[in-house]
């Protein structure tokens, strides 16, 4: 992933905390199924437009990323 300050399992949480599915998320953000999957596992070199793509659905859908303190977490608008 090439957002130093989103780590993968914040995308994974996010996704979470809105009961979304890896498929839900790749179709509202305009990428495959394997591509939200990688980017979901690792840092990988993933497009920037792949993980602002995203990273746009989570937070239209009222998730926030924070990084603080070298800890990283999401929190729902909900």
């Amino acid at each position: 992933m090439n957002n130093p300050d989103i780590h993968p399992a914040q995308i994974r949480a996010a996704r979470a905390l809105l009961n979304m599915t890896q498929e839900e998320l790749a179709i509202k953000a305009g990428v495959t199924r394997k591509t939200l999957s990688r980017l979901e596992k690792s840092n990988l070199p993933i497009r920037d437009s792949t993980t602002e793509a995203a990273l746009a659905v989570l937070e239209a859908a009222g998730v926030r990323f924070f990084s603080q303190g070298g800890r990283h977490g999401v929190s729902a608008d909900r």
